[in-house]
């Protein structure tokens, strides 16, 4: 979310393997305090996904006839150290700023004036880091960054968990919006699948890098069409070295969905009585092939876009499926438009 000079990032994460060796790093261009720091609700990713999500659309062409349906189809979709005091210098270039204590996380704000100091603070309080990370880190610390050292805070020691964790929300001042994404070339698996809604009062696109939206597209296989739209996805983004975030929604919030969209949010950070759009990217991060922040800028334009993809299906059509298509169709028509676009 961005808001005169006001970003609130919303993020979470998958992860599996002990609860107790679980560390995130997250880079703010500011720093943050308690205030700043919260847990959003994870019900507010499936919600975006039903207003944003590229529409699959059945197409028959037996018998030279084409029938349609549709439906709106989901896109995809710590440790037992002791807390560090805060304010202390625990090595000679880092400084605690202050703990934040959430329900399921730690949450330590630091500056670091050394990479190698925060390597070595890091150790010091038991948080797993990747190896090689010197570079990373030195980048954000030369830019004036601070970090965020999180860990989860288990309910059972040890406990062995393979999920998506609670999504931390993060509030920082900056002037231009930015998503730390290069600190992921640490941890990423190449084709690590990205999705950011961006919500504010215009349509935004990626400042340094290609902001494009999705082409017109065909899926050929009925009984996997949204793999087949990923894996196209993943071929373009690597047709173009990795240097672009698809567009595949642009459109404004109805007046009555900011209330529910606040709701999943903690301290209410949107003004519903303003103007809210939101730009859905996807994208597929493989670190060999781009590995840097994403910075943000509003467009020319506030054009309203959705992907439209149809499947196609070379089989006939029963007359029950013929009435469902239509009857899919109608709803469509009537449903649709006002979900999309105000």
């Amino acid at each position: 979310l961005y808001f005169d000079n006001r970003e609130t990032l919303v993020l979470q994460t998958d992860y599996e393997g002990e609860l107790a060796d679980f560390s995130w790093l997250i880079p703010t261009p500011s720093p943050v305090t308690a205030n700043d720091v919260h847990e959003a609700d994870a019900n507010l990713y499936a919600w975006l996904d039903d207003i944003t999500a590229p529409s699959f659309y059945s197409v028959s062409l037996s018998n030279n006839r084409t029938y349609w349906g549709g439906c709106s189809c989901s896109g995809g979709g710590a440790g037992s150290a002791s807390s560090p005091d805060s304010g202390a210098y625990d090595k000679d270039h880092v400084e605690v700023l202050e703990t934040v204590l959430t329900q399921s996380y730690e949450v330590n704000v630091l500056s670091a004036l050394d990479a190698q100091d925060l390597i070595d603070w890091l150790d010091q309080n038991e948080y797993s880091h990747p190896a090689g990370a010197e570079a990373v880190f030195e980048d954000y610390i030369l830019r004036g960054w601070y970090f965020l050292a999180i860990r989860v805070r288990p309910t059972t020691p040890g406990e062995v968990i393979k999920q998506s964790i609670t999504p931390l929300q993060i509030s920082v001042e900056t002037d231009e919006p930015v998503y730390p994404m290069l600190i992921s070339s640490l941890s990423s698996e190449p084709g690590t699948e990205i999705l950011i809604h961006f919500i504010s009062d215009h349509r935004f696109r990626t400042s340094n890098l290609i902001s494009e939206e999705v082409a017109y597209y065909y899926a050929n296989d009925p009984n996997d069409y949204k793999r087949e739209y990923k894996q196209w996805m993943k071929e373009q983004v690597e047709d173009r070295d990795g240097e672009v975030y698809f567009v595949e929604y642009a459109g404004r919030f109805p007046f009555y969905d900011c209330p529910e969209l606040n709701g999943y949010l903690e301290g209410e950070p949107l003004d519903c009585e303003g103007d809210l759009f939101v730009t859905r990217f996807r994208s597929y991060f493989s670190p060999d092939l781009f590995s840097d922040d994403i910075y943000f800028e509003a467009e020319a334009h506030d054009y309203p876009f959705s992907v439209r993809v149809e499947i196609r299906n070379y089989g006939s059509l029963s007359h029950a499926s013929l009435y469902f298509a239509n009857l899919f169709f109608i709803a469509l028509t009537f449903v649709a438009p006002k979900r999309l676009f105000s």
